[in-house]
This record gives structure tokens, sequence and C-alpha cells, in this order.
């Protein structure tokens, strides 16, 4: 019998509420990427979280959790 095993071997560290993180803007430089911090996160069905709000400078944006970079994790842990 073959072993069932998952596609991904090693989990990422998931974003949390109070991360501060670089947001991706695809048509820039990452020098140029707009920090902020994480205000609100959206799980999926699965529990997966999948998008975050973020609170920048210019404003609030909802950015997929692929888009965003940590930076500095929250103080709690």
């Amino acid at each position: 019998t073959l072993a069932t095993r998952g596609r991904w071997h090693k989990t990422c560290q998931e974003p949390r509420v109070g991360d501060i993180v670089l947001v991706h803007e695809p048509s820039t430089t990452w020098i140029k990427w707009p920090m902020g911090r994480i205000i609100e996160i959206h799980p999926s069905e699965d529990g997966v979280i999948r998008s975050a709000t973020v609170k920048t400078r210019q404003g609030t944006v909802t950015r997929s959790a692929r888009s965003l970079r940590l930076v500095e994790p929250s103080g709690d842990a």
C-alpha cells in the first residue's frame, strides 16, 4: 500500500493580527512596497489563512497572504 502524504512538507508562518508586513506590489521594486500592520485576517473554509486586511499610510487594503512579506512578527506568539 502507498502512504498518503501532503503536498507541502513544511508550512510557512501564517500571518497574524498585529504583524508588520510589506505589501507586494507587482509593478514596483520591493524597496517601494508599502509597509503596514495586519488588522484582520480572513481564513478560508478549510481554516487556512488566505488573505488579510492591512493598514498602511495610504489607507487600508486587502491582499492575499502570498502578497505579504513578514517584517516583524507581533508580540504575542
